[in-house]
């Protein structure tokens, strides 16, 4: 019996494992593709060739090509060898050293062409700054994987750790893609762009796992520890904190929106119609106030941003209480769309939201459950018409074993995808929707070893880049769900 029971608990351990090693994995893959998008959008994919050496380098001192005047010009002269016969020494007067002479003005050959010099040589002006920041992301690297050992661990009790899983998974790749390609790189700008996404995606991360209060004292640690190096690192680079510019202003303008269904349904609440034009107004200013900081938003700091933001919710606090005195589910349910976009926004500034009161939601949290679905229906859809596409490529396939397998795990795919879908439309279980998951995984690796050779079985070209473009794209998705639900349940 005792053999049995550890038996099983290696084979759970053994699982978690490859459960672990598949998952980063795809979001390596995922970020080794986003980056060289990145880089192919900078023009780096393909630098320029480094002239190659001369083939008879001078051996002058100093390491000039042709003397300390620079290479000869026209027709190299043919001499005669050396004869044995010595010759006539000539007698030269002794040079005085040139102490306090203009040498700008020598005859001026500072300007003559004839005396053509190497142009200067570019040089990093702070070559040390790449060792140093190879070294701090390597340690960011490192203090990454505890963390995320950590954050595992609580997830299994706890679903909100849990839905951030997928995220660090994400960075922890985009991290270790950064370093191997920083451990190859001569010089640090080109390594700044692809630091700065790194930069606001951990500082995210990092106010979303503080803001859960029964985390443990491993935990905080480990947190402050990434905290310090991502400061560290920012400094290297010489940028400021990092923030999704751009969410934040979607958040700002869907707010916006929101204020305005409020202002339309106000009149026909159950209130004094004194007392609805009041609102509507002081409703009118909020509104007015979010655009025209949605519109300075390119321009302002973040210091500048959080101050402004701060402002907002002291003067949004009250207007909200004085509607909901209203009792209104109609104004209820505008109040509550609003107070979610402040919600994003605090963690998009990260900013501790004030706490509020209430029971934690009971099973899936429904806005897991809509993501999910939202990548489950994706996938689905994908995987069907790349499941068709192999069909209809069928007759290019060689040999017939490999283009049977490569069709099969293509309908594996689409129907581990399906499964999941309708699972979660049904509001399954959390632990029902791990079976699927873990069909998913297994098909997905099948599928893309045999993708990866594709271009070797008959299809070449376009056809071949086609069938791996479409791969590419249900790459996210299967990485999003099955991050999320091959998990233990809490």
């Amino acid at each position: 019996m005792i053999a049995l029971f550890g038996l099983s608990s290696l084979c759970v351990s053994t699982a978690k494992a490859q459960n672990s090693s598949f998952l980063e994995s795809l979001f390596r893959s995922i970020a080794e593709k986003q980056l060289q998008e990145a880089r192919e959008r900078a023009g780096l994919a393909n630098p320029p060739a480094t002239p190659p050496p001369r083939e008879n380098p001078s051996s002058t001192p100093g390491g000039f090509p042709g003397g300390p005047f620079g290479p000869a010009t026209g027709q190299p002269r043919t001499t005669s060898p050396p004869t044995q016969v010595a010759p006539t020494r000539e007698v030269v007067p002794s040079r005085q050293p040139d102490v306090g002479r203009d040498r700008s003005t020598d005859s001026g050959r500072g300007q003559d062409t004839r005396f053509g010099r190497r142009p200067p040589v570019v040089v990093d002006p702070h070559p040390h700054d790449v060792h140093e920041f190879d070294v701090t992301l390597t340690r960011f690297q490192n203090e990454l994987g505890e963390l995320m050992q950590t954050v595992r661990s609580a997830a299994r009790s706890n679903r909100v750790f849990r839905s951030q899983l997928p995220q660090l998974y994400q960075l922890q790749a985009e991290v270790a893609t950064l370093a191997s390609q920083a451990r190859a790189s001569s010089s640090l700008p080109p390594l700044v762009p692809a630091y700065q996404g790194i930069d606001q995606r951990y500082r995210e991360l990092s106010f979303r796992l503080r803001s859960v209060p029964d985390r443990d004292q491993t935990m905080r640690a480990q947190i402050a520890r990434c905290d310090a190096t991502c400061r560290t690192l920012a400094k290297i680079c010489e940028i400021s904190p990092q923030f999704d510019r751009h969410g934040l202003h979607d958040q700002m303008v869907i707010a916006a929106t929101y204020i305005q269904t409020l202002i339309d349904d106000l009149p026909d609440a159950r209130m004094s119609s004194d007392r609805s034009r009041q609102l509507v107004h002081e409703a009118r200013l909020l509104r007015q106030v979010i655009l025209e900081e949605a519109d300075r938003l390119p321009s302002l700091s973040y210091d500048e941003i959080v101050t402004n933001f701060t402002n907002f919710i002291a003067r949004w606090r009250p207007f909200a209480e004085s509607v909901a005195e209203a009792r209104d589910p109609v104004l209820d349910r505008r109040l509550v769309r609003v107070t979610q976009c402040g919600d994003e926004t605090y963690a998009l500034l990260w900013m501790a939201p004030p706490p509020t009161s209430g029971l934690p939601p009971v099973g899936i949290p429904e806005m897991d459950r809509e993501r999910w679905m939202s990548d489950a229906a994706a996938l689905e859809g994908i995987a069907e018409y790349f499941y068709a596409d192999l069909q209809r490529l069928r007759a290019y396939l060689q040999p017939d074993d490999y283009a049977r397998e490569l069709i099969d795990h293509s309908h594996d795919v689409y129907e581990a995808a399906r499964s999941i879908h309708s699972q979660l439309e049904a509001g399954h279980s959390f632990e029902r929707l791990q079976r699927p998951a873990s069909q998913l995984a297994v098909a997905w690796r099948a599928l893309a070893s045999d993708v990866e050779h594709v271009d070797h079985h008959g299809l070449t070209g376009r056809r071949a880049y086609a069938v791996q473009q479409q791969l590419q794209q249900m790459l996210p998705l299967v990485a999003s769900l099955t991050a999320a639900l091959l998990q233990e349940a809490p």
